[in-house]
């Protein structure tokens, strides 16, 4: 608890430490203080500084473009880079459409549209410092004009947050990048479909009713054979 607690730059008094999950270099903690204020840490190792930096960046840049992301209240890079952020109170997606299987389609929805205002950002030139997601050569191969778009590469229904039937957050921008979005949907579509993220568990007309929500908001995109095999290799890569 001290190893974390000391790292949480402006916050004291923690009371509980709970690990709720954790990426390939990265560990998130749900720190709660007397008085019962929570937070949301997140622990990279100190060579990760400059994605850090990026993923914060991009971050703000969404909010700034109206995608509901959480508040980031400290980042401190000492011996490893630790980020505060506020603790979204909600469900996961999934976690709503087990719970409330009748608004699977309503849901799906919002997950599509939610999708597509993230390919309507725009981004700059030369925005990332760091990407280790799409190669110029992949970014460039499929993009032109308006395509050179904000990608969050990890979007499922575990990294969107419900509250009252409605979209509260978007989480975890590690993947995000810019380039064309049919490399953003090839990457949901496969997530879901290989059942990375746990659709199965959900009646087979529940999940097809969320899958047909989702269609009809981000569109029946045809996905060259190419960014396609992209997807699956990144998946199991």
């Amino acid at each position: 608890m001290k190893h974390i607690a000391a790292r949480m730059s402006g916050v004291s008094n923690v009371a509980e430490i709970q690990q709720i999950e954790g990426g390939r270099d990265a560990e998130v903690f749900k720190v709660t203080v007397e008085g019962g204020q929570v937070y949301a840490v997140k622990l990279l190792p100190a060579n990760r500084v400059h994605k850090c930096e990026d993923d914060l960046r991009i971050m703000a840049y969404a909010e700034a473009h109206g995608i509901p992301i959480p508040k980031v209240l400290s980042f401190t890079a000492r011996d490893e880079v630790c980020t505060v952020m506020e603790w979204i109170e909600g469900r996961t997606l999934l976690a709503a459409l087990q719970q409330c299987p009748s608004d699977a389609e309503k849901l799906g929805y919002q997950f599509g549209q939610m999708h597509a205002n993230i390919h309507d950002i725009c981004v700059p030139p030369h925005f990332f410092t760091e990407d280790t997601w799409l190669t110029e050569v992949e970014r460039e191969r499929y993009a032109s004009g308006d395509e050179r778009v904000l990608l969050h590469l990890d979007y499922h229904p575990l990294n969107v947050m419900i509250s009252g039937g409605e979209i509260i957050a978007v989480l975890d921008w590690t993947n995000a990048s810019v380039g064309a979005r049919c490399f953003d949907i090839a990457r949901t579509r496969s997530i879901m479909e290989e059942k990375v993220v746990e659709l199965s568990l959900l009646d087979g007309e529940v999940s097809k009713k969320f899958l047909d929500g989702y269609r009809e908001t981000i569109g029946e995109w045809e996905i060259p054979a190419e960014v396609q095999r992209w997807a699956r290799l990144r998946l199991h890569g």
